[in-house]
């Protein structure tokens, strides 16, 4: 076909062209969007959005969390209760736990071990470790990354993972490398690091 045989429409043929196809498809997917909206993502809170909140009432704080859809909630601190106090208050509530802010100490040594029974008791799989202070050296987000590394071993039979919320300082260079390049790895990009 030459061009000169092409058939040449104005933009108002463009547009109600297009905006006929756009009013069949949405239509046509109508049912489906329907269906999909049945099979919701269940969505959870982190609680350090509201953690002044939570200081104050942690109960009536899950509740609201509860009542206006939430589904899950990730701990950032407990407030003084205790795992089974946490769990009657997450199933009073009907929410899950879907991560805790874990402080790095504690899934260090013998602390690992008490992190992974509260963990358990209040039904969280997701250990995330939210802050850890800038490292001065290589080597110490080396160490770092083995712990994690061993602590994720640890977990594994357990049914849990552990994870690392990052932090601005965590991308800045420490001798020549960025720390999060040496602290995201797995043991191949550690290697690139030494």
């Amino acid at each position: 076909m030459k061009t000169s045989e092409v058939p040449q429409i104005n933009r108002r043929q463009f547009l109600a062209a297009t905006g006929a196809a756009g009013i069949g498809i949405a239509f046509g997917h109508a049912p489906a969007t329907a269906a999909q909206a049945s099979k919701k993502i269940p969505i959870a809170l982190q609680l350090y959005s509201l953690r002044v909140e939570c200081q104050r009432d942690l109960p009536g704080m899950l509740a609201e969390v509860s009542k206006i859809g939430y589904k899950g909630v990730e701990f950032a601190g407990y407030h003084g209760r205790t795992a089974s106090e946490l769990r009657k208050m997450l199933d009073d509530n009907n929410l899950i736990a879907e991560g805790t802010h874990t402080p790095y100490e504690s899934i260090q040594g013998d602390k690992l071990k008490e992190t992974i029974e509260f963990n358990h008791t209040i039904g969280n799989k997701f250990l995330i470790v939210p802050w850890m202070n800038e490292s001065t050296s290589r080597q110490e987000w080396l160490a770092r990354a083995k712990i994690f590394n061993e602590v994720s071993a640890t977990l594994k039979p357990e049914g849990m993972w552990v994870g690392y919320h990052a932090h601005s300082h965590d991308f800045h260079k420490v001798d020549d490398v960025s720390a999060w390049t040496c602290f995201s790895a797995i043991p191949a990009r550690m290697l690139s690091c030494n």
